[in-house]
């Protein structure tokens, strides 16, 4: 059983009244969604499919947290880089693990790459035995092109398509 689970304010929205106590509340959901997310090692969470699961009800299936709460959730995720909304509609969300995700997944295919250039099939079998080799490629580009904003790698480009990337040294 989890520490919250008898705790039935846990699993509806706190008042605007006091946001710090409502912040604490989206911390410690945004840190067990992640914990859910490594643990499964699920980077996708599509919020129609995941809404009735056991990641938003307490073990004993008494107490539920509202579809608005889910949703407060994955914003609070995605305004504090923990997460990227797949659309504009805000029914999937791509979920960042662990706070050194991207730093990580740089680190990996620096240490394991056989050249400084590389196509993105080729960068991602760098992740191999680490926890984050069943990263999907849609997500993986994702993470590339913010290791390209953080200047730690550079894109290769075919007109418009992504076709690999050049480590930076």
């Amino acid at each position: 059983m989890r520490e919250f689970d008898n705790y039935p304010p846990f699993y509806q929205v706190q008042g605007l009244t006091d946001s710090k106590i409502r912040n604490s509340q989206l911390q410690h959901w945004a840190k067990h969604v992640r914990s859910f997310c490594q643990q499964k090692q699920v980077f996708l969470v599509d919020l129609n499919i995941v809404a009735q699961s056991s990641l938003f009800s307490s073990s004993d299936k008494q107490f539920q947290a509202t579809k608005d709460l889910q949703l407060k959730i994955f914003n609070y995720m995605v305004q504090n880089n923990q997460g990227i909304w797949t659309d504009q509609n805000k029914q999937a969300c791509w979920i960042y693990t662990s706070n050194n995700m991207i730093n990580d997944i740089a680190q990996t295919i620096t240490i394991k790459a056989q050249d400084d250039i590389m196509t993105i099939d080729e960068a991602q079998s760098c992740l191999q035995g680490s926890q984050y080799e069943k990263v999907p490629t849609q997500f993986f580009i994702i993470i590339i092109k913010e290791l390209a904003k953080l200047q730690i790698l550079s894109i290769v480009l075919d007109g418009q398509k992504i076709e690999g990337i050049k480590i930076k040294q």
